[in-house]
């Protein structure tokens, strides 16, 4: 085999490899949790009590907060109740919301308007802000309900960890939401009425955008400077090119 063929499919190898691993460090790389916790706030059932117009959801549970456990706890918490879970364990589902503060239609390049975003997908990589996961997470008493969060919270309690839930409301679920879980419903038992949402909406709109440009932006630089500076080291030590 030729020096030449085999110099193109080193460097072709490196490129993909690095191309690979900068996708991996995306996905791990957490920002929005270090983002987050840097400024989120623990409420107290008081200070909801002394303030009930604003929007706690997402916000650290302080003193007071119902944790729920059971399945009776959980049927008997009203929509307007802030409540906590601390989840024994959490599946992911491969379905998606499209999140409160996201457009409901792509723009164009011109300012116009898009194509209409679904409501509801599923898709295999969660890559896309405009969306939130459903997760199944499980109860002290083994009952299983669905619930959205921040996904380096879930990454986290996924790893084994044990975390308290920001606080947060139970939602209704949509009947596309339904149909798409329809099977993970089935198979865990779990109530289709309801979903515990634990998103801090205002934070995410105002941040979702700059934590993806970010993201991006260091995970092209990882993968310029691994690649560069390897086909640099290949061609002058292995096929010893200046």
């Amino acid at each position: 085999m030729e020096e030449s063929l085999v110099k193109k499919i080193v460097e072709g190898t490196l490129i993909v490899f690095f191309l690979l691993l900068a996708i991996v460090f995306y996905y791990a790389f957490d920002l929005e949790n270090i983002f987050y916790e840097k400024q989120v706030k623990t409420i107290s059932q008081a200070d909801i009590e002394a303030n009930r117009a604003l929007d706690y959801s997402g916000k650290k549970a302080g003193e007071g907060i119902k944790n729920i456990s059971t399945k009776e706890e959980w049927e008997n918490t009203y929509v307007t109740e802030y409540i906590t879970v601390t989840p024994v364990n959490i599946t992911k589902t491969n379905v998606y919301s499209l999140a409160n503060w996201a457009d409901h239609y792509t723009k164009r390049r011109t300012g116009g308007a898009g194509r209409k975003r679904r409501s509801v997908q599923t898709e295999l990589f969660d890559y896309d802000d405009n969306y939130r996961r459903y997760y199944v997470i499980e109860l002290e008493d083994g009952t299983n309900i669905l619930a959205q969060m921040n996904r380096g919270i879930a990454n986290k309690i996924a790893k084994g960890e044990t975390i308290t839930l920001p606080l947060g409301k139970k939602t209704g679920l949509t009947s596309t939401a339904k149909k798409m879980l329809s099977a993970i419903i089935e198979d865990k038992n779990i109530s289709d009425t309801y979903v515990l949402y634990t998103i801090d909406d205002e934070w995410s709109k105002n941040n979702a955008t700059k934590i993806f440009v970010i993201k991006m932006a260091v995970s092209t630089i990882l993968f310029f400077t691994l690649s560069v500076s390897f086909l640099m080291i290949v061609d002058k030590f292995i096929f010893k090119e200046n």
